[in-house]
């Protein structure tokens, strides 16, 4: 999900602004800070963000993002939460491709596979815009500099300025290209060569609209009785596989689910149900992925509604985080002494969970 306020309308100033400063300034607890930047959409956080080192009452001048280092000491994934609610959807997207790229981490393709399998080449365009903005450097530039292998080769192929998604809209051979799309798929699962399949896979799924994806995704399961992940699955090796695996999961549609629910929904309700599953908790993938979904309103009902599909217990997802039965996450957190800190970040998740301003 890719947003810019710059291109969609709305005032250079809100009416609250000047409140919505002074309550962040104000804040003299953790949870008081939280409350107040959940509440900012996207088009307030960017504006709060930008008038509030110059803002009156701000006596030393500091940003909205060493206020928060300095409220937040020694809890790095709640730092690492308000940090990224703080810059706003699109630039927070932009940090964590380049932390992922530059520092690296044992969760760093999940966080690349997730941020920008998805996007269209308007965003993937936009995306590099603002890199090149905030780290001077392209970011084309960078994925060849800084990848190797698997993540390369699926970045650059998003990332390649000339990339586009077809079937155009002004196209009246969609179905033909649909029935081509089905057939080379299936020629290509009778070849020995994994770098054939992975080009052919990567060439399409990053190269079609959704709805076009969806048609060759039902086609395929039809004429030969497997879903497109079941391809993927049965087709590819490695990181490519659980890379194209997250594309397609978020295409196929399965009579075990009401048919109104979003095919992505299901697929990140299961995610995050992984994340909050297990002996341990990763706090920082848990956090970007509520985050990621908060920004927008109808994926996060999304995302509520599908969740009670994906756990065994049924379980809504704000209880599953407050820790309704023996797995809660809850219960998982208070695992060792992390006291107030393990308090204040559940509160950022039920927070980032519930419905923002605008």
């Amino acid at each position: 999900m890719i947003y810019n306020p710059k291109l969609s309308g709305g005032t250079e100033r809100y009416d609250t602004a000047d409140a919505d400063i002074k309550a962040i300034l104000d804040s003299h607890n953790v949870d008081n800070l939280i409350a107040v930047l959940a509440r900012l959409g996207p088009l307030k956080m960017e504006i709060v963000d930008r008038e509030f080192p110059s803002h009156p009452d701000n006596i030393k001048g500091t940003t909205l993002q060493q206020l928060i280092k300095g409220k937040t000491q020694g809890n790095s994934a709640l730092q690492d939460g308000l940090l990224g609610l703080s810059h706003g959807p699109l630039k927070s997207d932009v940090i964590k491709v380049h932390d992922a790229m530059i520092i690296g981490s044992s969760t760093k393709d999940s966080i690349l596979h997730e941020i920008t399998l998805e996007l269209t080449p308007r965003e993937s365009n936009l995306l590099a815009y603002v890199y090149h903005k905030i780290y001077k450097a392209k970011l084309w530039q960078r994925i060849r500099e800084a990848e190797s292998g698997d993540s390369k080769e699926l970045l650059q192929a998003v990332f390649d300025p000339r990339r586009q998604l077809l079937p155009a809209s002004n196209t009246t051979d969609a179905m033909q290209l649909t029935i081509d799309d089905v057939q080379s798929l299936n020629r290509i699962s009778a070849s020995h060569s994994q770098k054939e399949k992975r080009h052919m896979f990567i060439s399409i799924l990053t190269g079609r609209t959704r709805p076009h994806l969806a048609r060759i995704s039902k086609m395929y399961q039809e004429k030969y009785g497997k879903s497109l992940s079941q391809l993927v699955q049965s087709q590819l090796e490695g990181d490519y596989r659980s890379a194209l695996l997250f594309v397609a999961q978020g295409i196929n549609t399965s009579p075990k689910y009401p048919p109104d629910l979003d095919p992505r929904a299901l697929r990140d309700a299961r995610r995050l149900e992984e994340t909050m599953a297990g002996v341990g908790i990763n706090k920082d993938i848990l956090a970007m992925r509520v985050l990621r979904a908060h920004w927008s309103r109808e994926r996060m009902d999304s995302l509520i509604e599908a969740f009670p599909h994906v756990n065994e217990k049924h379980l809504q997802l704000r209880d599953r985080v407050t820790g309704k039965g023996e797995k809660g996450m809850l219960g998982k957190l208070r695992i060792g002494n992390y006291g107030q800190a393990v308090n204040e970040f559940k509160f950022l998740i039920l927070v980032l969970i519930s419905e923002f301003e605008g």
